[in-house]
């Protein structure tokens, strides 16, 4: 689950967060926190990788991010970089270089992707959050496959810095429920310089968060034709949903949006133009990649001007579209979060790789439009299929409304909270801690 973690410096976190405690002088609620960090983001001391090896490692970043930065000013601990997806390009989690992390509910399963580590970290117990990227799902689809909570935020709501991912990419959370993953928002969210138009953004607002004893009056989008493209279980979980909510008052409006196909192609054209400003740097590690990390990096340097041009038209097409056919007419938006449930990992991939397109079409697409028009998105869980796999529910906002997202994300979390299983593979850290310290604060040998 991790590539890098300096033991030295997360004990010597740990310590200086143990004295605060013990003189009543705590920073606030994530004071001594363990927090996982996906190595796509720059946090001091540790080489980011991007989940591959390089003929030239990189040398260690010398600042943290700013998400890291504010994470660390609220007394989190940093406790190391968690693996991913060979370059992020993929949404299994596949990794042949650092190895495949497993999903905690079933080994032989996936845990999704491109955050692969940091959703299993957050799964399995090991960390109770995570920082994360999404450039397509890349927190919304491991969440989901392991049963926990990713947000994608508004865009530039969380400062996105460092990514290759200008337009798309967004810096969000991972946590075990929405509670944890809205205080971590709320810690790393506000302007930063890198986004002079972010600066007039609005606050953090969450005054309606508890208010889930009924949602009337808030209307919720459902187009069925989409959610119907995926499979029978993960659909009929969608429309228990709806009725769920329809039952605590909200209601559930038929919406629609066009020439779906098109905007995933205009979102592929736009990840992998971006992703061709790194070729010049990575030209000679082409051959050190993985095969569907070599094959999508090679991919990107094929497209003209042109047809990028034509993909930003789309996008433009995509935002209206977005706020005239669905957000002009309901508060929220309900769909799928991914077509099916984590899948099962092939024999021969953890040694040799493996991509399909018509696995990666049924796992992000209802994923991208978020990342393409720039809207927040919540991922919840909702129960288990019929062989023991989380299924999940997406929620998305209008631009900058997290506060309506964490709302209906939480009164979801409620009605579903009691059907949810602990993974086959947990560790609950406060129990160890509770074997290791006696009463008396002694350690036991």
């Amino acid at each position: 689950m991790f590539i890098a973690i300096n033991k030295e410096d997360f004990l010597d976190q740990a310590r200086e967060s143990t004295e605060r405690y013990a003189k009543g002088a705590t920073l606030g609620v994530l004071d001594g926190v363990p927090v996982a960090v996906k190595d796509e983001i720059d946090v001091i001391g540790y080489r980011t990788t991007r989940g591959t090896i390089l003929p030239k490692a990189p040398s260690p970043a010398k600042e943290d991010s700013p998400s890291v930065a504010r994470l660390r000013s609220a007394a989190a601990i940093i406790v190391g970089k968690t693996n991913m997806h060979d370059m992020g390009v993929g949404v299994t989690g596949l990794n042949v270089h650092y190895g495949t992390p497993k999903n905690p509910h079933n080994a032989s399963h996936y845990t999704g992707g491109s955050s692969s580590g940091s959703a299993a970290a957050v799964a399995c117990g090991i960390v109770p959050l995570a920082l994360a990227v999404d450039g397509g799902g890349s927190i919304r689809i491991p969440a989901p496959f392991c049963g926990v909570v990713g947000l994608k935020p508004t865009f530039q709501r969380v400062p996105s810095l460092p990514t290759e991912l200008l337009s798309v990419g967004h810096f969000g959370p991972i946590a075990n429920s929405v509670r944890d993953t809205a205080i971590a928002y709320a810690t790393i969210s506000g302007s930063h310089e890198s986004f002079p138009r972010g600066r007039s953004q609005p606050s953090v607002d969450f005054s309606s968060f508890d208010k889930t004893k009924s949602l009337a009056g808030l209307k919720i989008g459902y187009f069925e034709a989409l959610a119907n493209h995926s499979s029978p279980e993960v659909a009929k979980s969608v429309r228990r949903v709806c009725q769920e909510l329809r039952n605590k008052g909200a209601k559930i409006i038929p919406v629609q949006l066009h020439h779906f196909h098109t905007i995933l192609l205009a979102h592929a054209l736009t990840v992998l133009s971006e992703l061709a400003s790194m070729l010049d740097q990575h030209v000679e590690s082409l051959h050190t990649m993985g095969p569907d990390a070599r094959i999508m990096m090679m991919l990107a340097s094929h497209f003209s001007a042109l047809e990028l041009t034509s993909a930003q038209r789309v996008r433009g097409f995509a935002l209206r579209q977005i706020q005239q056919e669905i957000f002009d007419k309901v508060d929220i938006f309900i769909s799928p979060t991914t077509g099916i449930t984590a899948p099962k990992i092939s024999a021969d991939a953890l040694e040799y790789g493996e991509m399909s397109a018509e696995q990666i079409s049924d796992i992000l697409r209802f994923c991208i439009y978020a990342n393409l028009v720039g809207v927040p998105g919540i991922a919840v869980r909702i129960g288990h299929d019929s062989g023991g796999l989380p299924l999940s529910v997406q929620f998305q906002a209008r631009h900058w409304d997290e506060d309506v997202l964490f709302r209906v994300a939480h009164t979801t979390e409620q009605l579903y909270v009691s059907q949810m299983k602990r993974p086959q593979v947990y560790f609950s850290i406060l129990d160890r801690a509770k074997e290791i310290v006696r009463d008396d604060g002694t350690t036991n040998k």
